[in-house]
């Protein structure tokens, strides 16, 4: 819902509707603070709850913030908290060579987690081609180091607070990069069972559109950043 409050602010520009700006109003009232989903149902209320791809949703929350920035202003404290938030959020799950754990149990108050261990359901009680709703696996998803290629970028440049750490991920995201990081999952800890073998050979087609896009809007803005990949 806070992208749509985006989209409803972003169209009230664009077309000078009312009634665009009504709905932007309406949104506003409850989800301006941008809540991670530790913030929400997902978190509120329970001990710890499971997560999977929110992490790499963060980018469109930090994408939509920075534009409510400069549509709204007056709002800007809040805004920043928001983009902040998400971004900090996205680190959750992440291991020492930038990896994020696919299943994690998070703690909402305290944003401590832990991996979820292997369960892998009976071959006759699946029920989708899609492994990651018949199992729960401690693999890797590279998803969200190439999302926050482009999320750090925008909270470098407007949130003084994580800009030092965001600009020093950056740089060893590009630094460290291979093909291997467009691929979509890894499995570091363990063996993958053989009949799961196929998923640790399937390219992520969302890493060539963000490595690509980061890498060119650096070498046109390179002060952002100092650093100018090859």
């Amino acid at each position: 819902m806070v992208l749509s409050m985006v989209m409803h602010r972003l169209a009230y520009e664009l077309t000078g509707e009312p009634e665009r700006l009504d709905e932007f109003q309406r949104l506003r009232a409850l989800y301006a603070n941008m809540p991670t989903p530790r913030e929400t149902e997902w978190g509120l209320g329970h001990p710890a709850y499971t997560s999977t791809e929110a992490r790499s949703r963060h980018v469109q929350m930090v994408i939509g913030g920075e534009l409510l920035l400069e549509l709204e202003p007056a709002d800007r404290a809040r805004w920043l908290r928001g983009m902040e938030s998400w971004w900090r959020y996205s680190l959750i799950g992440r291991r020492d060579d930038l990896a994020s754990y696919y299943f994690i149990r998070i703690a909402p108050l305290t944003g401590e987690w832990g991996k979820r261990p292997a369960a892998i359901k009976p071959r006759a009680l699946w029920r989708s081609p899609c492994m990651l709703t018949n199992a729960v696996l401690p693999i890797c998803w590279l998803g969200p180091p190439e999302r926050q290629a482009i999320s750090r970028a925008i909270v470098a440049r407007h949130a003084p607070a994580p800009a030092g750490p965001a600009t020093a991920r950056f740089q060893r995201l590009y630094t460290e990069l291979d093909k291997g990081d467009l691929k979509w999952f890894s499995y570091p800890a363990e063996v993958m069972p053989a009949p799961l073998q196929r998923m640790l050979n399937v390219m992520q087609g969302d890493a060539l559109a963000f490595y690509s896009l980061v890498y060119w809007s650096d070498r046109a803005h390179p002060a952002e950043t100092n650093f100018s990949p090859e």
